[in-house]
């Protein structure tokens, strides 16, 4: 007896079944096979593991079918069985099926479900149900569902595997729990329903160490980066997700989320929320989806796509793609930024604005290339618009310096219709009257018609 419970030691009964089987391998058989069947024995998971082995060296034997008889068909039933009663049932895949792969249903109950070896389905149903996986558990999958209050369900890893052991991840709603040898995996669907607070959540995970990992413990070491490839959720409240080293996933949910790529070729996913998105080095591509975001390639050949919101993209050095997507959204050009493409269709009569940073007006000209815009800062430094003389839903309504703005250029109009040639010029020069535009004092901003053709 320990703190006023009784416990049971099974110490020293798998070397005396091994001692019975060395001298009399159906007696070790079926003594194990009735024990478990009629013995109760819910802690005892090192013996439904013997008993597993058991039945595989039977099989191999052409023993397993004598060995059935002498058991009965009632000892065989209650050992093979795979559906529970509204009673507290021991679900057990020992091997007594005819696949190792096996479905287990504990119904109503506190249940004990063992998948054993093989790629087993376990689902408890309502009650306080308890999931026991040993050594060589295979590829597993557990569906929690119980809605009801006040239940506990229980995750158990035994045969002396601990946390350590074992890696922690999510995918979409699905917790993955793999063991770091490749030897098994256990799949808990929806486990993150809500936030890991629904109707499929394992509320503890158990090891034979006494370590024990909460929902909220969980949580945490699924949102930790590796040195690979990871995916990493945010949770509704708000998250900043750090990718680090690899070519990592992270998505954003409905908080304000910070998401950071890091190193690597990295895809990041806004979610609901007004989120700030960075790729850092590497060729990313990242996604604004709902919210006022900020998306910022960083180094590398990045793609941005704002979507839905009033967003501001920023590509950073390398040759990036920009898209807004709907929306009011700002595009945000710098020195050494390299030769981006801003790709600005919309339907919607929102105004879209061009930052050029670092860029007085008199550094940038404004060349047509076929149905683009070029704005030209260097050789090194320009920014394509594809597909701004198409029409409205294409163009950029304001482009912004450090010394002024212009709102609504229509450079068409002053397009050569003669040889409807490329037309590159400064948009202001020494003298504001070469330009045909007008500098208003007050605002510094350039209205309209801004390119005139050069004279012959």
């Amino acid at each position: 007896m320990e703190n006023d419970t009784f416990t049971l030691d099974f110490s020293g009964l798998v070397q005396a079944f091994n001692h019975v089987k060395e001298t009399n391998p159906q007696k070790a058989f079926v003594d194990l096979a009735e024990m478990l069947a009629y013995g109760e024995l819910r802690s005892w998971y090192e013996g439904r593991r013997l008993m597993a082995d058991y039945v595989e060296e039977a099989k191999k034997a052409g023993k397993f079918e004598d060995y059935q008889k002498v058991l009965g068909q009632e000892t065989v039933a209650l050992l093979a069985k795979t559906s529970g009663t509204q009673a507290d049932d021991i679900l057990q895949n020992v091997g007594f099926g005819h696949n190792k792969n096996v479905s287990l249903y504990g119904n109503d109950g506190n249940d004990t479900l063992i998948g054993g070896a093989g790629n087993d389905y376990l689902e408890g149903g309502s009650g306080s149900d308890t999931y026991v996986f040993g050594e060589g558990f295979g590829q597993d999958t557990v569906y929690n569902y119980d809605y009801a209050t006040g239940r506990k369900d229980i995750i158990r890893f035994t045969d002396g595997i601990t946390a350590d052991m074992l890696t922690f991840t999510r995918e979409g709603n699905h917790l993955l729990i793999k063991a770091k040898d490749g030897s098994g995996q256990v799949t808990v669907q929806s486990y993150f329903q809500n936030d890991g607070s629904g109707a499929y959540r394992i509320d503890e995970i158990h090891f034979d160490n006494g370590k024990v990992l909460d929902v909220a413990t969980v949580k945490e070491l699924v949102q930790q980066s590796t040195d690979g490839s990871d995916r990493l959720y945010a949770y509704q409240s708000g998250n900043t997700l750090n990718g680090g080293l690899g070519d990592d996933y992270l998505y954003g949910a409905d908080g304000d989320d910070l998401l950071n790529g890091d190193a690597g070729n990295d895809s990041i996913y806004s979610g609901n929320g007004n989120d700030t998105l960075n790729g850092g080095e590497g060729n990313d591509a990242l996604y604004g989806y709902n919210g006022n975001d900020v998306l910022n390639g960083g180094e590398g050949n990045d793609h941005l796509n704002g979507e839905d919101g009033n967003d501001t993209l920023i590509g950073g050095a390398g040759n990036d793609y920009l898209e807004g997507g709907s929306g009011s959204d700002t595009y945000v050009f710098g020195k050494g930024f390299g030769q981006d493409t801003v790709y600005n269709y919309h339907v919607d009569k929102n105004s879209d604005t061009m930052h050029f940073k670092g860029f007085k007006a008199a550094d940038v000209h404004f060349i047509r290339s076929g149905s683009d815009l070029v704005l030209s800062a260097s050789e090194q430094d320009n920014v394509r618009i594809s597909g701004f003389f198409y029409g409205e839903n294409h163009r950029v309504d304001t482009f912004v310096f450090d010394d002024a703005a212009i709102s609504n250029p229509d450079f068409a109009k002053y397009i050569n219709a003669g040889n409807n040639l490329v037309q590159s010029m400064s948009v202001f020069g020494s003298n504001t009257a070469a330009t045909g535009g007008n500098v208003d004092a007050n605002t510094q901003s350039v209205q309209q018609p801004l390119l005139v053709t050069p004279s012959a």
